[in-house]
Order: C-alpha cells, then structure tokens, then sequence
C-alpha cells in the first residue's frame, strides 16, 4: 500500500487562486419563512452561517489530511432563499502555490450545515425525523488560476474593464412596466450586480416583450452604441412557441461561440440534472463585440455569468477585438 503524503507544491510559483463552490439545504416553507423574517428561535440563520463558512474556509487543512495550509486573502459567503430551499455561494480567494476549492467547498457545506442546524427544531416530524430536510447539490462553481507564463501571457494582456447592456425579455414584465412605471426584475438586478461587483460597467438595463422583431431591434440598437462592449439578453430561450430570444439574436451575429451554451448545459445539469436539457443558451461575436443570450432564472444568470461569462470575458473579448 502507498504511504500517504502532501503533494510538494515547493517549486510552484504564488499565483491568484479563487473558487466558488454552492450547494443547497432543502427545508420546510415554513421554516424558509422564519429565515426569511429574521424569526428562528437561535438566531440570526445566515449570519451564523456565514461565520461558519469562513471558519472552514480558514481550518480546511485541519479538517481533510492532505490539504495544504493557504494564506487566504478573501473569503465570501451569500445567499439565495427560495420558497423552500436556501441556496449558498462561498468564494475564497488567495495568492497560493494550489488551488482553493476545497476551502471554497468546506466553506459552502459548513455554511449548508450551520443552516440545518440552526433551524432543525422546525425541521423535524412527530418521530424526530427529518424527512423535508436535505443538502444536495454541493460543487464547484469555477475556479481561477491567473498566471503570468509566457503560455498563457495573452491573458494578461486581456483588457481588465468592459461595458454591458443587459436585456430582460419578458412579455409580462414589460407589460407591468407599461403599465406602472416600473417593474421588479430580480434576475436583470442580479446580473447588474454581478458585473459591477466584478469590475465591469452597465451602461444600458432593458425590458422588452418576446417579440422577435422587439429583440432584434433593441439588441442591434445596443451593439452600435459606442459604450456597448457586450450584450446579455435574460430570458425568452426556453421549448415554448414564445421563447424567441435566440432565433431574434442570431440573424445578427457573424460567428457563433458554441461551447457557450455546452458549458452552460454542463453546469446546470450539475446542478439542476437533466431538466438542464430545456436550458437554451447562445453566445455569439458580431463585429467585435459580444452578445450572450442566458435563460432568466436568478439562478441560471449566476450560473451563467459567474461561472461563465465574468471569467472568460476578458480573455473572449481579446480575440474578438483582434485584426
């Protein structure tokens, strides 16, 4: 039998790691109402949650034999609350010899575990069970490894800093814009706040109809605009007659990015299985821009643009702008 032993990292240089791992408690209704208001008899659920996350974050190594110890720079736990579920997302971050995603996933399962304990009086059955309560789903999201090779020196010259339009393509929101003055569009809100949480500028927010003729129009509006690097239309891919988001935005690109939407199914079936066969997803370059066309759940667009498209953004964008 093979002796058990770290792997030597000595010669490795220092470089920027991160990794984002999520998962997902299954809980009661009524229970993901408590968190929701601030009413568990413990405490503050995701507070106490959070704490947890970045404690085995920072105790990884003490907890799985053949970790190494790693000067962690950043670590970042939020939340997600559905009607009966609570999602969680733990990014860590550090300038190390290898790579974070084990911090990053004992990060999201502490946190997962915290939850569960935290609530488990309202979780359990007249026998003490807990047949409504599950963790499921806890994997890594991406990860980054930037080095400065001479290789892969081109991603360094990727330019850092870019501009999106964001475009929500939806009859019934627009329909409530037209009608109140304003609408409640969580997963255009969300992507806004990933990119500008990330660095890059929205310099244009959108709601249209799913109408064909609509998208199109808007969308090429939006690629001639000067400020415009990069167009994300949320919503509108799906099987129905009435999803026409992608048919609208293809008669304009000049090439298309098909690993895009392969990723993209790949990374929601791991997370969603195989209901990720109904999941549409569509990049394309059109001059030397970019356009990227992703289902409108919130939890597809973080799928999407934390998994995808923010890493790989500056790099894409490179190549497209090459002569």
């Amino acid at each position: 039998m093979k002796d058990l032993g770290m792997v030597d990292v000595t010669p490795k240089p220092e470089v920027y790691r991160e990794a984002t791992a999520v998962g997902r408690i299954k809980l009661r209704k009524e229970t993901v109402a408590r968190i929701r208001e601030s009413s568990v008899e413990k405490g503050d659920v995701l507070e106490a949650a959070r704490i947890a996350g970045v404690l085995a974050a920072k105790n990884t190594p003490s907890m799985i034999p053949l970790c190494h110890p790693i000067p962690i720079t950043h670590v970042d736990i939020s939340f997600e609350l559905g009607d009966s579920w609570v999602d969680v997302r733990a990014t860590v971050r550090a300038l190390a010899k290898t790579g974070v995603e084990m911090e990053a996933l004992a990060a999201a399962s502490a946190a997962l575990l915290t939850i569960w304990d935290m609530v488990k009086q309202y979780e359990k059955d007249e026998e003490g069970q807990y047949p409504h309560t599950s963790i499921e789903s806890i994997y890594v999201l991406s990860k980054v490894k930037e080095l400065t090779t001479p290789s892969i020196q081109h991603r360094a010259e990727a330019p850092k800093l870019g501009s999106f339009a964001i475009v929500t393509c939806s009859t019934s929101r627009y329909e409530k814009l037209v009608e109140a003055g304003e609408v409640r569009d969580e997963s255009g809100e969300l992507a806004r706040a990933l990119l500008e949480r990330s660095g890059y500028r929205v310099v244009s927010q959108e709601v249209v109809p799913d109408d064909e003729e609509m998208i199109k129009n808007i969308v090429a509006e939006l690629l001639n605009d000067p400020r415009v690097d990069a167009v994300i239309t949320i919503g509108g891919t799906g099987l129905s007659p009435k999803d026409v988001t992608i048919e609208a935005v293809k008669s304009l690109v000049d090439r298309e990015v098909p690993g895009f939407g392969e990723i993209f199914r790949l990374m929601s079936f791991q997370r969603i299985g195989s209901a990720a066969a109904l999941s549409r997803a569509f990049a394309g370059v059109c001059g030397k821009k970019l356009i990227f066309c992703i289902p409108g759940s919130p939890q597809a667009v973080e799928t999407a643009l934390s998994g995808l498209v923010i890493p790989e953004f500056s790099h894409m964008i490179k190549h497209v702008r090459e002569s």
